[in-house]
């Protein structure tokens, strides 16, 4: 799905109103207009067959949980991932803590889906029905009275149980079909099947497995499928149904964005999709957020594509997805990938893959004759080169498959060969209705247009308007007279579960029981019989001719022959057909007219009322060939002419004796449509010197100490913060791991150094680590290499930064079947320059070995890259290449320039890291993940003698590390289980760390928490004039209960915070101030983010920018380092006199250092004007000394100034001596400046004492 109005150069400029349509628009006197049809056979033309077809992407639950009838979600435990304990939703347990403890492992006996789900049953005494687990299904499974149901699954017990699986109501409570199994001999995993036949109804049922027998229970891989689906193919039938009666051309599967992933390790993969259902890992589908079993995979769409009589288009990953490409010199791999498909779904049952299709059921080939690869990619950087890549390969090896570019030649041509070009929009009515012509001026030579993807969106569709089918009809009209060009054309998406509308509008709304047409599918139903019909020349005649769209067409069927029509506006139009050149007379009793129409443009169908726009069959007792009729407002007329038997139908034998035609129809179509347009304008001022007068209590009465913890950082990886970022690993995707564990994989930002002649490199499973199984085979295939050999280079993470007389760790693992002479090189990013090598030799690397060597650079490049190449012939494998400095900061790893700028900043501590958004696991399953947790505190806290503990010091560290908080979670207070987790977690660690503090992820600002915490997070992230304001956020927050921890707070909106601005800085700098005088409530803060790499500006602002050797800090840096010795000092009340206060935030606080003691005046001044500002110092304990005083002003000639690389110090604290410090002074406050005054105290041991 392409998420863009008004695709291909067609603007969304003019908003459409509903109400310019529902009520607006009065204009209801009925309009006239001539329709005239050249119906004579030398003015045809033939539409292709393969016109209107429908394009199938796993998107909305339309696979999982739609057409494929699995009804177990999660069947093989793997949604969670290959980590354990991993999430076994929609699983849940039947029982309690108590009576059972269920939890993921790794056991499962299919190599490709390792995890299985270990129930322990821990009751003696267990209740009645016993305890278990039961699986609702997509959303409730519908059982139906009668019905019989197929259920496998696998076991492994070490000890006899007996088993007991029913189909219940979503309460448990009504038993709609039960039976027992025995399992007995199971010490290794058991496959058991059994048919369940449904003795009652129930929408919305569960699958169970319970058992009343204390012990442990392995499970995988548990199927629950109706035995009646579709042809015995495993589609849900009435589905199907609905896609038969759009009499499909063509299907095109399976994506769309699914195709491509937002990454590629998340990508559709053929291989994985293929043979026995339970040995398919399944995948996790990243665009549209939902975990798939794939077993509607590859072999099932083209199945799918045989039922429906439709020709199946494969629309196939070209190594590219939304956030990663391969390089096309590393595509070899997915190349030889999709000729391995293809010869899947079309060579003999002898061939390699070939025999594969036949073991699962089907010996004849599939006749796949269209492949489109990839899918919206044409802007990427790789997509031309790995295309051709593609492109060359298949036309070789089948010269007969068209082939699909993603590359629009409607106003341009191609640049690269196609058969045909894909093109897709979504916009809104007017703009659709408006290109009816587009493809009226298309040049006709070169490549046909494929319109993959089109249909109205967003407001003026809902979730399927009568508004939105009619801009479709029009523009499908403008497709037929364009056929000569347009080869294809199918409407998106086509399902959506009414439980997963991820996308709207759809085709087809269906949820487990039920389904129904959209207005978008009952048009494309008046549209079915086009494809290798003949298309007839049309005029019309009207002022309201603009507003027109039509087409005519003649067909054939066994009974009827028709003549269709659409009007697309909000009046009746009284409308004179006038066909000549008919081939027969028109039979007045065989012919027909059907209108889609409702009393609004807005209705749409649902559950409640699936027929509310439909279309509507009558007779047209006043067919003929000169003809009146009227168009209802904003319809889809379809006038259907029966013609008599003629010459006509022998000429249109010929072109569609494949289609079996024997009656033959004209057709025509014609639209109204008006629109409404409005615009706003905004405006804004500006204003002029102030004064101001600030006092200050500094008498230790009134004053109060600010929390040791008030302020420090939060460090998330993101914007390559870490990988990338203070973790000063220079290699990039270092294990091979970064494309995901199905192979071939993307190994960006890996390539090649040679040709496909000289190298081939990919992928495998083949590493010796458990964990991260993948590794890189490279084969020189060269007996006579280039000079300087063949091989690999990594450029790290944009360039990695080699300076001369620095000395660089490099650590690989290698395996080789024969003696390799290979070297490891440090060059620049061309490869020219050599900055240091090393080489290796008369090693035995018959099995996996650990190669450590260390590379000295004799000369800098700040873009290099780590080369290792061969000239010898051969086989080498490669895992885990890390090359680190060796002067990281104490040698624990991180880059010591981005340390450094973290220290000046004098934090009291770090939060670390981030959570999921996607996806939940139920309270009465936590267990596993709060067992998980406390192993992780005793890593950290415990003795070097613990389980966990004993790892740390393994790893280098046997003193315990002081962990004293907790957050639990992040930004979750309003996810569904939170709260019973929450508890979870709570009473386990209070339980077994009383000390440490716990903080809960819901604002108790402004009303109490309803569960205990000792602190509860507030997160901040708005407009630099909101948060000023927010300096008074907590004033009036209740003191009792527990602290804030105001763990990220920034100004984000684009328009102040930029990549980060003084604007910002100064917004921040008064929230900060407001914390200060709350920090009686408020005990900790800390900004965010905290790291950008410049290459990756995924979230702006943030503190720091750096590359791979600069770094700087914005503004919103540098104005933390005025609050760096706030945490542990003295806070003063002050006062703020001035009719310009509402600009003004200011705080005071008594610090000191090693010398010295201060009192710290920070004032914001927020607006446009100069401030002649009277400082006041009451109550000070000492006199204050001139000669060590100082006054730092943050300031800039421009308000949105920010800091570069050009010039990192265009916005940064300027600090000079402050001449006349004394209690009573007076300063001058630039326009929208932070000014901190630093008046030096007398008396330092004394005031040390007080303090």
């Amino acid at each position: 799905m392409l998420h863009t109005d008004g695709i291909r150069g067609y603007s969304s400029k003019y908003g459409f109103q509903r109400s310019c349509i529902a009520s607006e628009l009065h204009l209801h006197a009925t309009q006239t207009a001539v329709l005239k049809v050249d119906a004579s056979p030398q003015h045809a033309r033939q539409i292709p067959d393969t016109l209107f077809g429908i394009f199938f992407e796993e998107i909305n639950h339309a696979g999982a949980g739609g057409i494929w009838a699995e009804l177990v979600s999660n069947r093989g435990f793997e949604a969670g991932g290959p980590h354990t304990p991993s999430n076994i939703d929609p699983w849940s347990i039947i029982g309690d803590d108590s009576s059972i403890f269920v939890a993921t492992d790794r056991t499962s006996c299919f190599s490709r889906n390792t995890v299985a789900l270990r129930m322990e049953v821990l009751c003696d005494d267990c209740p009645a029905g016993g305890v278990g687990i039961y699986n609702p299904g997509f959303w409730g499974m519908n059982i139906e009275d009668g019905k019989t149901y197929n259920l496998v699954m696998y076991v492994k017990s070490p000890e006899t149980v007996e088993l007991t699986v029913s189909l219940t109501s979503s309460d448990g409570l009504q038993n709609v079909a039960s039976t027992t199994i025995p399992v007995s001999d199971a010490s290794n995993w058991t496959k058991l099947e059994q048919k369940l036949v449904a003795k009652g109804t129930n929408r919305t049922s569960r699958l169970q497995i319970t058992t009343n027998k204390k012990g442990v229970v392995w499970f995988d891989q548990v199927s629950l499928m109706p035995a009646d689906t579709y042809k015995g193919h495993g589609f849900r039938t009435e589905l199907i149904s609905m896609m038969l009666d759009l009499k499909p051309r063509f299907l095109r599967f399976p994506g769309g964005c699914f195709v491509e992933g937002e990454w590629l390790r998340n990508a559709f993969r053929w291989r994985e999709s293929i043979g026995p259902w339970e040995e398919r890992p399944g995948h996790f589908g990243d665009v549209w957020h939902y975990w798939t079993d794939d077993g509607l995979g590859y072999y099932e769409f083209l199945q799918l594509s045989e039922d429906l009589g439709a020709a199946p288009i494969w629309v196939f990953n070209n190594g590219i997805s939304h956030n990663d490409e391969v390089d096309t010199a590393a595509i070899a791999p997915f190349v030889k990938d999709v000729l391995d498909s293809l010869e899947f779904a079309r060579g003999s049952a002898d061939s390699t893959w070939g025999s594969v299709r036949a073991a699962m059921g089907h010996p004849e080939p599939f006749p796949v004759k269209y492949v489109a690869i990839g899918n919206e990619d044409c802007g990427k950087k790789f997509y031309r080169g790995n295309y051709l890549k593609f492109y060359n390969a298949i036309r070789e090896a089948y010269p007969d498959i068209q082939m699909i570019s993603n590359c629009d030649a409607s106003s341009r041509p191609l640049d690269h060969p196609a058969d045909l070009y894909d093109f897709h929009v979504y916009t809104d009515s007017k703009t659709l209705f408006s290109m009816k012509s587009t493809f009226d001026r298309s040049s006709r030579d070169g490549p046909k247009a494929f319109v993959s993807e089109y249909a109205v969106w967003r407001s003026d569709a809902g979730r399927g308007s009568l508004l939105a089918s009619l801009a479709e009809a029009a523009f499908l009209t403008g497709l037929e007279k364009n056929s000569d060009i347009v080869q294809m054309a199918s409407y998106a998406p086509l399902f959506v579960n009414n439980n997963d509308q991820t996308w709207n509008p759809d085709a087809i709304v269906f949820n487990s029981w039920q389904q129904y047409g959209t207005p978008s599918y009952w048009m494309q139903t008046l549209f079915r019989e086009s494809s290798g019909a003949m298309i007839h020349p049309i005029t019309i005649t009207s002022r309201y001719s603009s507003s027109l769209a039509a087409s005519a067409i003649t067909w054939q069927d066994s009974e009827n022959s028709y003549l269709r029509i659409i009007n697309f506006g909000s009046d009746p139009v009284s409308l004179t057909i006038s066909a000549t050149g008919l081939q027969a007379s028109v039979n007045a009793v065989g012919s027909t007219a059907t209108v889609l129409t409702s009393s609004n443009v807005m209705d749409e169908n649902s559950f409640s009322n699936p027929n509310k726009v439909v279309p509507v069959k009558s007779q047209l007792s006043n067919a003929a060939e000169q003809m009146q009729v009227t168009l209802a407002p904003h319809s889809f007329s379809s006038f259907d002419l029966a013609l008599a038997q003629s010459k006509l139908v022998a000429e249109m034998q010929d072109a569609g004796q494949r289609m079996g035609f024997k009656e033959t129809y004209f057709s025509a179509f014609c639209y109204l449509l008006l629109f409404s347009v409005s615009w706003k304008c905004q405006a804004a001022e500006l204003d002029m010197a102030q004064t101001a007068v600030l006092e200050v209590d500094a008498s230790w009465n009134l004053s109060r100490k600010i929390p040791d913890t008030l302020f420090g950082l939060f460090f998330e990886e993101i914007n390559h913060a870490g990988a990338g970022g203070i973790w000063a690993e220079l290699v990039s995707n270092r294990g091979f791991e970064a494309g995901g564990p199905h192979t071939p994989s993307n190994i960006d930002p890996w390539s090649i150094i040679g040709d496909e002649s000289s190298i081939y490199v990919t992928t495998d499973c083949s590493s010796c680590f458990r964990q991260n199984i993948v590794a890189l085979r490279m084969e020189i295939l060269c007996d006579n290499c280039p000079a300087g050999g063949v091989g690999i280079y990594n450029p790290g993470f944009w360039g990695m930064n080699i300076e001369e007389g620095k000395a660089y760790n490099l650590v690989m693992y290698i395996r080789s079947l024969e003696s390799v002479e290979l070297t490891a090189s440090l060059t620049c990013s061309d490869g020219m320059q050599n900055l240091a090598s090393v080489s290796i030799q008369g090693i035995d690397l018959s099995n996996w070995t650990k190669i450590e060597l260390q590379l000295l650079a004799e000369g800098t490049c700040r873009t290099s890259r780590l080369e290792l190449t061969s000239m010898k012939k051969g086989i080498i494998w490669f895992d885990q290449v890390s090359l680190m400095p060796s002067d990281t900061y104490k040698g624990h790893g991180f880059r010591k320039e981005l340390l450094y700028m973290l220290l000046e900043l004098k934090p009291q501590f770090l939060r670390f890291p981030g959570i999921s958004h996607h996806d939940e696991v139920d309270t009465t399953i936590i267990e596993p993940f709060v067992k998980d947790v406390l192993d992780s505190l005793e890593f950290a806290r415990g003795s070097a003698e613990s389980t966990w503990g004993s790892v740390r010091a393994a790893m280098g560290h046997p003193e315990r590390f002081p962990l004293k908080y907790v957050a639990i979670g992040n930004e979750d207070c309003d996810k569904g289980f939170y709260r019973g987790n929450y508890l979870k977690f709570y009473d386990a660690i209070r339980k077994a760390y009383p000390d440490i503090q716990m903080i809960s992820n819901c604002d108790g600002s402004s009303r109490p928490l309803d569960h205990p915490a000792d602190l509860y997070d507030f997160h901040v992230y708005t407009s630099a004039a909101n948060l000023f304001i927010m300096k008074n956020k907590f004033d009036r927050t209740s003191r009792i209960g527990p602290k804030v921890f105001v763990s990220e707070y920034a100004v984000n909106e684009q328009r102040d915070a930029g990549k980060g601005s003084l604007l910002a800085s100064l917004a921040e700098a008064a929230f900060l101030t407001g914390l200060e005088k709350n920090s009686d409530l408020v005990q900790m803060a800390s900004y965010a983010p905290l790291f950008v790499n410049d290459n990756d500006h995924t979230w702006n602002p943030d503190a720091i920018v750096f590359n791979s050797w600069q770094q700087y800090g914005t503004p919103s840096y540098w104005m933390q380092t005025y609050f760096r010795e706030s945490s542990g000092s003295v806070i003063h009340p002050i006062t703020i006199g001035s009719s310009y206060s509402d600009s003004l935030a200011a705080s005071a606080i008594t610090w000191k250092d090693t010398h010295d003691i201060f009192l710290r005046i920070k004032i914001v001044n927020f607006g446009p004007n100069a401030v002649n500002l009277a400082i006041s110092s009451r109550g000070l304990q000492a006199g204050v000394n001139t000669a060590k005083s100082t006054v730092t002003v943050l300031t800039s000639g421009n308000l949105l100034d920010e800091n570069s690389f050009a010039e990192p110090n265009k916005v940064v604290p300027v600090k000079s001596e402050l001449p006349d410090a004394s209690e009573e002074m007076e300063a001058m406050l630039s326009p929208y400046s932070f000014t901190s005054f630093d008046l030096a105290l007398d008396q330092y041991s004394k005031l040390v004492a007080e303090m």
